[in-house]
């Protein structure tokens, strides 16, 4: 009888060992939220839509498949929702308890139709406006503020995937004492595939991505952007067209060259809040300006840019604003002839960040945290698949693993 009556013991003892071991799993799930987003008619992916958690500094992104992951690292009450928000799209909010209750949660964003209005304005100079916006937004920026996400690069060599790498790491800006920021790489790794030229009259290189992620996030945070490419001399060569945008009297502003001859190639489109700050931005080489895009040649090879993209999208958190997502995109033409081998190749390169949470009134990092652009899988500790669930991140598209398999399921 004695034995028997340690039977309910025992049986507790299992369950709650059982329970403990998985409840940081049960937790995990709760604050995980994965789904698709689509257009309301046809039910086509959309890309590009910015997930946020409004006011708490949380946020992601979905890839060109209509996905998205989003971990809430912070408590929510009933009442919270998630805002879906895309250009050409109107916003859309899910309530957060209903999302995490949801398997394989699926948005559905209804296609904005809006006329467009010309914005009557004492006439400015284009150097008067990039001024106007550059100043405002500086000081728009949160700062200090340290800005933890995902960051990853891409690289396709004749479409196909031949590096992935990706890191954990945290973005730390202070408009006084770190004007251009500081980027510290808390975890990374890299897959890389090798190829082995067998054929000697034809090459193919697989070749490491070269985008610097310091760059990208001077970028992120519009002046180095603007430095880079509408420095002064260059905007006699451009105009612009200022356009009210929808009922919260957003503008809509677009840069873009006088004519589609000459060396100015660049267009600029900026959203702003009727105060001017940023919403996003996306700068490019439209297709019709692609031929005046100067090809470089050295015995016999040639090599042109033929895509420059740079995408980024702004979040708010008391009263200021950040970069939630921001994303690189270069492709670069090679071909010619030399010894009697014959080159003919694309490389896209692609870089990523996507803020999973801020953290106001930060401090800066020490100088032998920082990181330099070198191999980015070097630095921090190594990453893993486990790790990487407890981190908001771009969800890999088929494309993305092709060669290589898919990260951070």
């Amino acid at each position: 009888m004695a034995r028997i009556k340690t039977y309910p013991t025992l049986l507790i003892i299992i369950f709650t060992l059982v329970f403990l071991s998985i409840r940081p799993l049960m937790a995990q799930d709760r604050n995980r939220i994965s789904g698709t987003v689509l257009s309301a008619e046809g039910a086509m992916p959309v890309d590009g839509v910015t997930i946020a958690w409004l006011n708490k500094g949380i946020g992601s992104i979905t890839n060109s498949e209509g996905h998205f992951i989003i971990v809430l690292t912070a408590s929510y009450a009933g009442t919270d929702s998630l805002t879906f928000s895309c250009i050409g799209y109107s916003t859309e909010k899910f309530s957060i308890g209903t999302a995490i209750g949801t398997n394989g949660l699926v948005v559905k964003l209804k296609p904005l139709v809006e006329n467009l209005k010309e914005v009557v304005v004492r006439p400015l100079s284009l150097k008067q406006l990039l001024d106007s916006i550059t100043q405002h937004n500086n000081e728009a920026f949160a700062s200090p503020i340290k800005m933890n996400g995902y960051y990853r690069e891409l690289v396709f060599t004749n479409d196909k995937c031949t590096e992935f790498s990706d890191a954990i790491c945290a973005y730390f800006f202070d408009r006084v004492t770190q004007p251009d920021g500081q980027l510290k790489i808390i975890a990374s790794r890299c897959r890389k595939e090798t190829k082995e030229n067998k054929d000697k009259d034809n090459m193919e290189v697989y070749k490491d991505s070269k985008i610097n992620p310091n760059q990208a996030f001077s970028y992120a945070m519009l002046t180095g952007m603007i430095e880079k490419y509408f420095p002064e001399k260059s905007l006699a060569d451009y105009q612009y067209t200022m356009q009210q945008q929808g009922s919260e009297q957003d503008l809509k502003i677009v840069i873009l060259p006088k004519t589609d001859t000459g060396e100015a190639f660049y267009q600029l489109t900026l959203m702003l809040k009727g105060d001017f700050t940023l919403k996003s931005y996306r700068l490019e080489i439209p297709e019709r300006l692609l031929g005046q895009v100067k090809e470089k040649s050295l015995l016999g090879i040639h090599i042109k840019v033929v895509k420059n993209l740079i995408e980024v999208n702004y979040l708010s958190i008391a009263g200021h604003i950040y970069p939630g997502y921001y994303s690189v995109r270069k492709l670069t033409k090679l071909w010619g002839k030399f010894l009697g081998t014959t080159i003919n190749q694309l490389k896209e390169e692609k870089s990523e960040f996507v803020t999973g949470n801020v953290v106001l009134n930060s401090s800066a990092f020490t100088k032998a945290d920082v990181y330099k652009k070198g191999n980015l899988c070097s630095n921090g500790t190594a990453i893993n698949d486990d790790l990487l669930k407890n981190y908001t991140i771009i969800k890999p598209t088929m494309k993305d693993s092709v060669a290589i398999s898919a990260l951070g399921n």
